[in-house]
């Protein structure tokens, strides 16, 4: 293939649906879980791991073949979060590992929430659905972060369902990608 063929093709191929889905699946599953659903499983650790990982740290790779910046960041760090997430849950599973105390998950819930407001600053000029999957995932951080704090577990649940809308969201966002990618347009409303 020639080089300016495959510069055309990675022009063409958008790496947000790949990140976006990652973030989405691991994201539900998560939240879901954690309003005791189901527990940790082998599957939640594996999800965590190598589709919220492995396949935002890939979107993220590509984001950067094509100079974007903001999807670089987003899905990279998304990325490293839920393969951190995943291997603790494992090490944990099997006693290599204790549980943190309550300070020190807030302090981490809090970077993350700093981290994902300026992620949602930063999608300003992109599309408002994607400014608003961001602000629930803030909304999920946060209420998480205050929770865990105060000893609330009404916080930590709704701040549970928040996630799980940004979940649904980014799927929407996900799959109105993929679709305009493969047919050229998408009867779905994006603005």
């Amino acid at each position: 293939m020639e080089i300016e063929e495959r510069i055309e093709v990675q022009k063409q191929i958008n790496p947000d649906v790949l990140g976006l889905w990652a973030f989405a699946f691991a994201t539900f599953l998560g939240n879901v879980s954690s309003l005791g659903f189901w527990g940790e499983t082998s599957m939640m650790i594996g999800t965590a791991i190598f589709l919220g990982g492995v396949g935002q740290i890939i979107g993220g790779w590509f984001c950067n073949q094509r100079n974007d910046l903001f999807g670089l960041v987003a899905f990279t760090c998304f990325g490293l979060f839920w393969v951190a997430n995943g291997v603790e849950s494992l090490l944990l599973g099997v006693g290599l590992l204790k549980s943190p105390a309550l300070l020190e998950t807030g302090w981490y819930l809090c970077l993350w929430t700093v981290f994902s407001l300026m992620l949602t600053l930063g999608s300003l000029k992109k599309t408002r659905v994607l400014t608003v999957t961001l602000v629930f995932v803030v909304l999920l951080l946060f209420l998480k972060m205050i929770g865990v704090w105060c000893g609330c577990k009404a916080l930590i649940d709704i701040g549970s369902v928040c996630g799980i809308i940004s979940a649904v969201l980014a799927m929407y966002i996900a799959f109105y990608n993929f679709i305009t990618a493969l047919v050229g347009k998408c009867w779905l409303p994006m603005r």
